[in-house]
């Protein structure tokens, strides 16, 4: 998907049909295992307490 807003840039922004297919992708293009803290910020499953994560 394609917008333009009112800086008159276009961004491609891209969509998932479910959760699951943003995770398969996001798999093939980050290069590292995702810390708990960074689960936490994309809203996905963390186990156990993690305790204060920087902003």
């Amino acid at each position: 998907m394609a917008g333009v807003f009112g800086d008159k840039v276009a961004r491609i922004i891209r969509v998932f049909p479910t959760p699951q297919d943003m995770i398969d992708y996001a798999r093939t293009v980050v290069p590292r295992e995702l810390t708990p803290c960074d689960r936490q910020r994309f809203f996905l499953p963390v186990e156990g307490d993690i305790g204060e994560c920087p902003n």
